[in-house]
């Protein structure tokens, strides 16, 4: 458990870094009630996201889903795959970061 603590800590850095360093704005969660974690958002801010409509309303759809292959969408912090699922997010949020900045000095 131990181990997997620190990869959430690991990715929650990740993700506070990402959204001071750049335009994105991505949120990570631990859900308690279901002993899980969340990770989406927009890569370059919430309004330059592609708009969709729904009954009259407008919203932004994500473009950052790492987890959107998971069963459900968050990774279960309870399970034997627990920690390989938190290196894959730590490494997706690797990757996005270095886009990010690499758009950004260009």
């Amino acid at each position: 458990m131990k181990t997997v603590n620190q990869l959430i800590l690991d990715c929650v850095a990740k993700v506070l870094r990402i959204n001071e360093t750049t335009d994105a704005q991505i949120s990570i969660s631990v859900t308690g009630h279901i002993n899980a974690l969340e990770c989406d958002g927009y890569k370059h801010g919430y309004y330059k996201g592609t708009k969709k409509s729904i009954n009259g309303e407008t919203y932004y759809e994500s473009d950052y889903s790492p987890l959107k292959d998971f069963p459900c969408g968050w990774i279960r912090l309870n399970t034997e795959d627990t920690e390989s699922q938190l290196r894959a997010l730590l490494e997706s949020l690797n990757t996005l970061e270095k886009e990010l900045l690499t758009k950004e000095a260009k």
